[in-house]
């Protein structure tokens, strides 16, 4: 039994003994194991973990450092990419027959009790909270042989470097027996790892190797282990989404975070719900899984609220300790073998260029880049962000081969709309944006309602309406799915009924130096024939235009040189 006098524990009446954990793709944990763990759990307590290929990594990591061996390992990684949840499960699984397992969960913002957890012998588990100046009593209170994991540790400021000094001290007095695991939030690597000065000490230690009852593949031999380690979890891809949902167990446990309907779901009804979540959340798999996308949105809207100078963070100048909301805004992915921060999502990225304007969009063009979910949207960013930021310059050419300015595209601000729900027309002219990436092919729609005069005149009767759908677009080819401008006409002919739709335009808006090449593949038959007539437009009293227009647009490139990460920019001519 623990020293109850100086660290308060309390013995859980629940049998909780080393987990054994196969290899299959889901891992449980009940609640017996994760009632005080401080994690963030579903609703009936449990833990439902996707065996992603980076989970098995950080195990492997945990392995190769605290368990052969007595490194001090630090996890790593953006909020929401599972750190915890893997670490715990893997605490969860160590044999105990020589060895205590400690738990101790940080408060968020440094602000309140730590909630410990003590793993001993075959079934008992105990549990107390303390304040961060009990810690030092607390560590004492343990047996010798003991592996502790800290987890939510963010900022040695808030607890004024009590938790910090204490972990230390601790496995300084007995490093052989005292492992110590951290785990992590943190938005870039920083000043405070130095790998190169760190010793070098056994990769293994067979005398008082901790074992785990997890089975995985072995890591890679490492050759040299040094006295401080770091393993960084990247995000959530794409690809890690799809295959956890294609698992019928795992899709039905978050089934409810993506739709009401209880029916079930083919797979391309699944990947369907995932790809719009996806662009809201990105690689935080924890607002996919655990929340409801309009939830995500609240919760990221705050964090892009509450956060200052945010360019500086996308370009790495704030330290690896950055605490605050900021964190939930970016995602790791890997680069030249190191972890590179970018924005989250497509969401968090449009809405920081529309607030920012396009030379934030530029700054911040090398980041993004690095997420596989953002990179190849850069121009949709800057042009948003440049139609609230002094206008788009649209250029056509004329008959003599010259570029010249044809019109200038400005909004105050571009509202998001599901084309499915209510449109927001609130407003004589008005740019829209639908809430799905290249919704059906458009990325914008301009709204422009008139009366006979020409005068803008909101809420009469008789007015003309021009609509204007636009694709922006740097690639050579391009998509145009009629079924879905139709489907946005048709609810806009419902919604404006007795309003004359006197003009409809299909504009591609590309770099300039493409202009002159650019071929859309749609005409103003096709259009009048699987957009207006659907729609219920009368194709004779309306227009219809297919044009290009180009963009001044800076473009950034990475090098060809695949060693460096190297950004050449150069003005499209």
């Amino acid at each position: 039994m623990p020293d109850q006098a100086s660290s308060k524990w309390e013995l859980v009446d629940a049998h909780c003994p080393a987990l054994v954990i196969d290899e299959s793709p889901l891992v449980r944990l009940s609640t017996a194991y994760t009632l005080g763990s401080g994690l963030a759990v579903s609703e009936g307590g449990g833990l439902l973990l996707y065996r992603r290929s980076q989970l098995v990594e950080e195990w492997q990591s945990l392995r190769m450092c605290v368990c052969n061996t007595y490194a001090e390992l630090m996890i790593v990684g953006p909020p929401g990419t599972g750190k915890s949840c893997a670490a715990f499960v893997f605490a969860c699984s160590l044999d105990r027959s020589d060895w205590d397992v400690v738990w101790i969960h940080c408060p968020k913002r440094g602000i309140g009790q730590l909630q410990c957890i003590l793993f001993r012998g075959a079934n008992d588990k105990w549990t107390c909270e303390i304040s961060p100046n009990e810690l030092e009593s607390l560590l004492k209170s343990l047996q010798d042989r003991t592996i502790v994991f800290v987890d939510g540790y963010t900022d040695k400021k808030a607890s004024g470097g009590i938790l910090e000094n204490a972990c230390v001290l601790w496995r300084e007095g007995l490093k052989m027996y005292h492992r110590l695991v951290w785990v992590s939030s943190m938005l870039s690597l920083g000043k405070n790892y130095y790998p190169t000065q760190y010793e070098i000490i056994p990769t293994a230690v067979d005398a008082t190797t901790l074992k785990s009852n997890a089975v995985f593949d072995a890591p890679a031999p490492q050759a040299v282990i040094k006295d401080e380690e770091l393993f960084e979890l990247m995000s959530w891809t794409l690809e890690d989404y799809e295959l956890a949902m294609a698992n019928d167990e795992f899709f039905e446990h978050v089934k409810t975070k993506f739709t009401d309907t209880k029916e079930p779901l083919l797979w391309e009804e699944r990947k369907q719900l995932l790809e719009d979540k996806f662009f809201v959340v990105g690689g935080n798999a924890r607002y996919m899984f655990e929340c409801s996308v309009e939830e995500a949105v609240v919760e990221l809207n705050k964090a892009i609220e509450a956060t200052d100078n945010i360019e500086e963070y996308v370009k790495g100048t704030r330290g690896i300790f950055s605490s605050g909301a900021v964190n939930r805004l970016f995602s790791w992915y890997r680069g030249e073998g190191n972890a590179e921060s970018s924005l989250l999502s497509k969401h968090v990225a449009r809405k920081l260029a529309q607030m920012l304007g396009p030379s934030f969009v530029q700054k911040i063009s090398a980041s993004l880049s690095m997420n596989p979910s953002l990179d190849g949207h850069l121009l949709e960013l800057w042009f948003f962000a440049k139609l609230t930021h002094g206008g788009v310059e649209c250029y056509n050419i004329d008959q003599d081969g010259a570029t010249f300015l044809q019109e200038k595209w400005e909004s105050e601000k571009v509202p998001y709309f599901d084309p499915n729900g209510r449109i927001p027309l609130n407003q004589a002219k008005q740019w829209l944006a639908p809430q799905k990436w290249n919704q059906g092919g458009y990325d914008a729609v301009f709204v422009e309602l008139l009366d006979d005069d020409e005068r803008h005149l909101v809420g009469t009767q008789a007015m003309r309406v021009r609509i204007r759908f636009v694709q922006v677009t740097r690639a050579d080819k391009h998509s145009f799915k009629d079924q879905f401008f139709a489907m946005l006409l048709r609810k806009l002919t419902n919604s404006l009924r007795g309003y004359r739709f006197e003009a409809v335009g299909v504009y591609f808006a590309v770099p300039i130096r493409k202009l002159a090449t650019f071929k859309p593949k749609v005409d103003v038959l096709q259009v009048q024939k699987d957009v207006l007539v659907p729609a219920g437009l009368e194709v004779e009293t309306t227009s219809v235009a297919v044009e290009v227009v180009g963009l001044h647009y800076k473009e950034f490139r990475a090098s060809d040189d695949p060693k460096r990460l190297e950004i050449k920019r150069f003005k499209s001519e």
